[in-house]
């Protein structure tokens, strides 16, 4: 049987591997349609800019900041 003691530091370990699992910020995804040639990569091969083939709407949210929705129209550039 474990003691006490050994019970509360597993307990306190596992709660802040929990808690920082939470606190780490996974990076976005998401797939637009783009107008052919217009892409624009960065470095990392992450994309940079393109003109999109569609209308769409893009919403984002954050813990902080609530959510936000921005209208993106057609044959217009959106910039990463």
């Amino acid at each position: 049987m474990k003691s006490p003691k050994k019970k509360g530091v597993l307990f306190a370990l596992a709660s802040s591997l929990l808690t920082l699992n939470f606190a780490i910020s996974f990076p976005a995804e998401a797939a637009i349609s783009c107008e052919t040639g217009t892409v624009v990569y960065h470095p990392n091969n992450s994309l940079a800019t393109c003109s999109l083939s569609q209308t769409v709407n893009v919403q984002v949210s954050s813990p902080t900041a609530g959510t936000s929705n921005f209208p993106c129209k057609a044959k217009s550039y959106i910039f990463f």
